[in-house]
This record gives C-alpha cells, sequence and structure tokens, in this order.
C-alpha cells in the first residue's frame, strides 16, 4: 500500500465511527442522558461511601443506604422547591403580566421621547402582548417539570444498580482510575463554586425581597455547571422577573451588578485557580464540545459536556486505531 492509502484507511474507520456512535448517542438519548448522569454522580458518591465505611466502620449495604437516603433528601428538597417557585410564578403572573402594560405606558410617555418630538406606536406591543399564550406557557412549564422528576427518579434507578455490587463497581470498569480522578476532580470543583454562585445569588435577591428568589438561586446553581454561557444564561433568566418587579430603577441595576459581579468573580477567577488545567482541554474545544453535546442531547448534553469531552479525548487517544495512524503519520512526516 502507499503512504497515502495507509493514513487514509484509519482516517476512514475513525471517521465512520464518529458518525455511527453520534448517531447511536443522538437515537438513545432517552435513556442514555440519565445513565451518563448516574455515572458522574456516581463520581460524587464514591468519596461519601469511603468516608462512611473507613470513618465509622460502617458495612457497604448500609453506607449505600445512608448515601441514597441524603440523595433522596437533597432530590425531595429540589421537586419542593421547584413546585412552590412555580405555583409563586403562576400566582404572581397576573401581577407580572399588569405591569408589562405598566412599562409600555411608561416608555410610550418618557419624557425622553416627549422632549425630542418623538412619536412611537406602541399599540403593535399592546397587540402582541395581549396575544401571549400565557395558558399553554403554564401546561408546557408544568409538563417540564414531570419530565424533570421522571428523569431525577430514572438516575437514581441507573445509580442504584451502578453503586449497589460490592466488587462490579459498574463505572470503574467503563472509566479507569486516571481518567476517574480527573472528572471527580472536575465535578467536586464544579459543585463547589456553583454552590457559592447560588448561595451569594440567593443572598442577593434575599436581601433586596426577590420574589422567587430560591428558585432563581437553584437555576443558578445548575445553570454554572455549563461552562462559559451557563452564567450568562443565569443571568439573563433573572433579568426578567427583577426588572417587572422592580421596572428600570436603581434596585434593578444593583442586584444586576452584585450577580453579575458574583459570576465573574467566580467564573474567571475562582473557578480556573482551583481546576487549574485538570482536564486539559481548549477553550475552542471547550466551546465546540457545548455545541456539539448541546445539539444532541439538548441543555442536559451542555451540562455533561465538557467531562464526557475529557473522557473522550482520553479514550481516543488510548486506542489502537488511534495509535496506528499517529505512528503512519509520524512516519510519512
Amino acid at each position: 500500500m502507499t503512504p497515502l492509502r495507509d493514513n487514509i484507511i484509519p482516517a476512514s474507520l475513525i471517521t465512520l465511527s464518529a458518525i455511527g456512535i453520534t448517531f447511536a448517542l443522538y437515537s438513545m438519548k432517552t435513556i442514555l442522558v440519565p445513565f451518563v448522569f448516574s455515572i458522574f454522580l456516581y463520581f460524587i458518591i464514591t468519596p461519601v461511601l469511603r468516608f462512611l465505611r473507613e470513618k465509622f466502620k460502617l458495612p457497604r449495604i448500609i453506607a449505600l443506604l445512608v448515601t441514597f437516603t441524603l440523595l433522596s433528601a437533597a432530590f425531595t428538597g429540589f421537586t419542593l422547591i421547584l413546585g412552590i417557585s412555580i405555583k409563586s410564578i403562576i400566582d404572581s403572573g397576573k401581577l407580572y403580566y399588569n405591569n408589562l402594560f405598566l412599562l409600555v405606558d411608561y416608555f410610550s410617555n418618557s419624557p425622553l421621547l416627549t422632549r425630542f418630538n418623538i412619536k412611537l406606536d406602541f399599540s403593535i406591543i399592546e397587540q402582541f402582548l395581549r396575544a401571549l399564550p400565557i395558558l399553554d406557557w403554564i401546561s408546557y412549564l408544568s409538563s417540564s417539570v414531570v419530565s424533570i422528576i421522571s428523569n431525577i427518579v430514572l438516575v437514581l434507578v441507573f445509580l442504584l444498580f451502578i453503586a449497589i455490587g460490592e466488587k462490579s463497581e459498574t463505572a470503574r470498569q467503563i472509566i479507569d482510575d486516571e481518567v476517574e480522578s480527573k472528572i471527580t476532580r472536575y465535578i467536586a470543583t464544579k459543585f463547589f463554586t456553583s454552590f457559592l454562585t447560588g448561595l451569594i445569588t440567593f443572598i442577593v435577591l434575599f436581601i433586596f425581597k426577590v420574589e422567587v428568589a430560591l428558585l432563581l438561586a437553584t437555576i443558578t446553581f445548575f445553570l454554572n455547571f455549563i461552562p462559559n454561557i451557563g452564567s450568562i444564561i443565569a443571568i439573563l433568566a433573572a433579568t426578567p422577573i427583577i426588572f417587572l418587579q422592580f421596572n428600570f430603577g436603581f434596585s434593578f441595576i444593583l442586584i444586576l451588578s452584585l450577580l453579575s459581579s458574583t459570576q465573574f468573580f467566580i467564573g474567571n477567577i475562582l473557578d480556573p485557580k482551583l481546576l487549574g488545567e485538570n482536564l486539559g482541554l481548549h477553550p475552542v474545544v471547550i466551546l465546540l464540545s457545548l455545541l456539539f453535546w448541546g445539539y444532541i442531547w439538548g441543555i442536559a448534553g451542555m451540562f455533561i459536556a465538557v467531562p464526557m469531552s475529557a473522557i473522550i479525548k482520553i479514550l481516543i487517544y488510548r486506542s489502537e486505531i488511534t495509535q496506528i495512524f499517529l505512528k503512519t503519520f509520524e512516519k510519512d512526516v
């Protein structure tokens, strides 16, 4: 075979394999997403299990029972927060809806427009607001909550089967110790920084008596797991509610300034300091991984884009096909 042909065959195999795997990931996302989340959750509970067994000399089954009780309590608390917050949004929906018309009226009679004799037709905006499918949105929100809860249950079921084996340790059969160490550190660090961001967000919103402060803080906690764009989405998600409650005033600007400063400090200073070069991924690779996993698995894929990409990078580099391709390429060069 010619050197060119020697290169084409491994490259073709890698390309076809990548296309096939991508199609499989997309087709089976209903099952794979909860399963992958359960594996990453296993990385989180493993140190807890080890601590309970070594510190308190608990049998594995008792340690599992204690850990799953804590997890179930955490997920139950999250579900309650979600339910209470959504009820609060629905109860306050009419107030927010009326505030939208007040804002339109305010801008239509703005002193700035009057001063420069500018006349704008806001009737189109009013017609748009009246035509908003509020009931459909509430119905969609309710169905989304049911879907989230069912997926949480599925994650816990998968996690139970992964963790219940005394020596099987399914996650470690899939991923070796080196990868496990990196992923565990990444998840633990992101959990800490996300919790810190959510806590500060809640304190700020609570001080200013922002409605659904707990929900917005919880959303911030989860979105902070998405690198780069998660913090932006969190600010954008909170902005409409804060705006409708305070209008465009000093409190509105101050709250957004505090939230943005928190996100900037934790995301650009604390996060990189704690993580360092842990996963060895270039920022461009992180961005592409967010787009890729977000495309095939939606918002859930964006949460696990970075650790998944890090795992795939290591596994691809170690594969025999990749090594053959690299050796062939080095010979030609």
